[in-house]
């Protein structure tokens, strides 16, 4: 990985040689309400992360994806970790690497060795703040959220829907032990620093904000098919 052009904000050379156990790059160009609010959240986890925890270092970059310098600046001015200039070509790689489609991402690498320990960090920031599971392995099965959902589109998906909004939640975690085994078989057959498996399996407890979207595909695909 090109990690060696990292830089902070007044353009001092980064080692990745360093007692960090973990390293974030975080994508995005912070410029809706829900970005500003997630580089917030981020900001206030990376904070906790360092006053709180002694048995492992985490360090977040800035992938700045801005296309004003103003933006950039005022990111910069309110973030505690490190960026890379805008527009470097090092950033670009990582978007290529990572297969960056949309903003708001955080990959978490093993600072040492560049291993690709998750491509969905926004989703462990937001539903474990408490760290009680970082850095996140990747799951052979995963909930639905605004991260995991990108799966849809890059790779075959097998998706268990919640057919209402009370739904027993004992029953998820039915659900996720019936696919595990499964789940396990494909990410022991799926290869080191890839995003996604030949096979994801999703389980949405009908909070997520995609069930309908996933319904929508799934009536258009029987229409087309009677057709």
């Amino acid at each position: 990985y090109p990690l060696c052009a990292l830089a902070v904000s007044d353009e001092r050379p980064v080692s990745t040689q360093s007692t960090w156990g973990f390293l974030g790059i975080y994508f995005t160009d912070n410029e809706s309400v829900q970005s500003r609010e997630f580089t917030r959240t981020l900001t206030k986890f990376y904070r906790e992360c360092k006053l709180n925890e002694q048995s492992y270092g985490f360090d977040v970059v800035l992938a700045p994806c801005m296309d004003n310098d103003q933006g950039f600046r005022d990111t910069v001015a309110e973030i505690p970790f490190f960026t890379l200039p805008l527009r470097s070509e090092a950033c670009e790689e990582l978007k290529l690497l990572f297969e960056i489609y949309e903003e708001d991402r955080l990959v978490i690498l093993r600072a040492e060795t560049g291993e690709l320990i998750t491509a969905n960090g926004r989703d462990g920031v937001e539903l474990d703040p408490t760290r009680s599971r970082f850095p996140w392995q990747k799951a052979a099965v995963n909930f639905m959220t605004q991260d995991t959902f990108s799966a849809v589109s890059a790779t075959p998906c097998c998706i268990i829907l919640a057919d209402g909004d009370d739904v027993d939640q004992s029953k998820f975690h039915k659900i996720f032990d019936a696919l595990h085994p499964s789940g396990e078989q494909v990410a022991k057959n799926t290869r080191k620093n890839v995003r996604f498996g030949s096979l994801e399996f999703l389980v949405d407890n009908g909070d997520s904000g995609h069930t309908r979207f996933c319904e929508i595909l799934w009536t258009l695909r029987k229409r087309r098919t009677l057709s």
